[in-house]
């Protein structure tokens, strides 16, 4: 009868340990699992470089504003990355735009012997790669659904130092090709205009990731110095940075530098 018992019980033990011994690795395993699933995520995750053209004395551009400020707040945290600038080939409309800046013209005329593309407003350009009018919804969110599908890890880092005046700005964390640069533009994260004349004469037009200053860095010259307006702050700019290609203007890489210091 004590064989039969202690049979029982040596079963019961074996059944019970198995069981232990079957939830510690599963749980390990899980664990394992879920941890790599999250790296393959960071690592696969894509990102979006949109460099909006726009000017106040343009009457579609302020739909085009409205609809990234619309995506912009559908996806926070997200390697979303939006540039406004605002060209000055539209003042000549009656009403000069206080954000306009010839050299943001000359950039959107790069793009398009780039892109082999006109030049107009409201102008978007996706991870200098392709470009549709800046207003167009289903093209946007199209876009973005293929950018972040994409595989793309991502090491570029910006750095920043507050200097008299202004700001000196770095990278790191990538290793640039002979034909590369590192764009690096100064954002004021958003504004307001009230304009007085021309196509927007009456309107409160808002503005969002308003390019003021761009600087570029490579392999010889790796800091800048950013001059900055007497409006700026630390809560309200931030730094935007892309490896872009001198060739073609593909972008294969692209950080935001928050300022920690005071």
């Amino acid at each position: 009868m004590k064989s039969k018992v202690y049979q029982f019980i040596g079963v019961v033990s074996f059944l019970i340990l198995f069981i232990f011994s079957y939830l510690f690795y599963a749980g390990k395993i899980f664990s394992i699992t879920a941890i790599n699933d999250a790296a393959i995520e960071k690592e696969e995750a894509g990102f979006a470089v949109f460099e909006l053209f726009a000017s106040e004395s343009c009457g579609k551009c302020p739909a085009a504003e409205v609809l990234l400020a619309k995506i912009q707040t559908e996806n926070v945290n997200k390697a979303l990355y939006i540039l406004t600038y605002h060209v000055d080939y539209w003042d000549i409309r009656g009403w000069k735009d206080q954000f306009g800046q010839a050299i943001f013209s000359d950039r959107q005329r790069q793009y398009a012997r780039w892109l082999n593309s006109t030049v107009y407003t409201p102008q978007l350009v996706v991870n200098g790669s392709k470009e549709f009018i800046g207003s167009d919804e289903q093209a946007v969110n199209s876009v973005i659904r293929d950018e972040f599908s994409r595989k793309n890890p991502s090491s570029l880092q910006l750095t920043s130092d507050y200097v008299k005046n202004g700001i000196r700005v770095r990278y790191q964390g990538v290793q640039l090709l002979e034909h590369e640069e590192v764009v690096v533009a100064l954002i004021e994260k958003e504004g307001q205009t009230q304009v007085k004349a021309g196509p927007n004469s009456g309107k409160l037009l808002s503005h969002i990731q308003i390019v003021h200053q761009l600087v570029k860095l490579d392999n010889i010259v790796k800091e800048q110095f950013i001059p900055i307006p007497t409006t700026w702050n630390t809560k309200e700019w931030e730094l935007i940075g892309f490896v872009q290609s001198r060739n073609n203007g593909r972008i294969r890489d692209a950080a935001r530098h928050q300022f920690a210091w005071e």
